[in-house]
């Protein structure tokens, strides 16, 4: 889980994956006792969950890419004042 997320956010990824995993064993006790309905909004809540894990190993994957562009780029010569000049112009 540390290699997939950034540091900071560490805690909300533990706590999705927390729910993932209660929502998934709390939708198969519905199903087992035919109460699909409720199975389905465990399943709902498990997915978002999920969402919320990609989205956090998706910002840490942006970042991770940026950081090492900006690395070979200092390493090439170029000075990071104008990288982030061209940026925010």
């Amino acid at each position: 889980m540390r290699e997939q997320v950034l540091p900071q956010d560490l805690k909300s990824a533990k706590q999705h994956l927390k729910c993932y995993e209660e929502c998934k064993e709390l939708a198969d006790v519905h199903v087992k006792h035919g109460n699909y309905d409720m199975a389905l909004h465990r399943l709902t809540d498990a997915i978002k969950s999920i969402h919320e894990l990609s989205s956090l190993a998706r910002k840490k994957r942006f970042i991770d890419r940026h950081n090492e562009l900006v690395k070979r780029m200092s390493q090439e010569g170029i000075q990071i004042q104008i990288i982030r000049g061209i940026h925010h112009d």
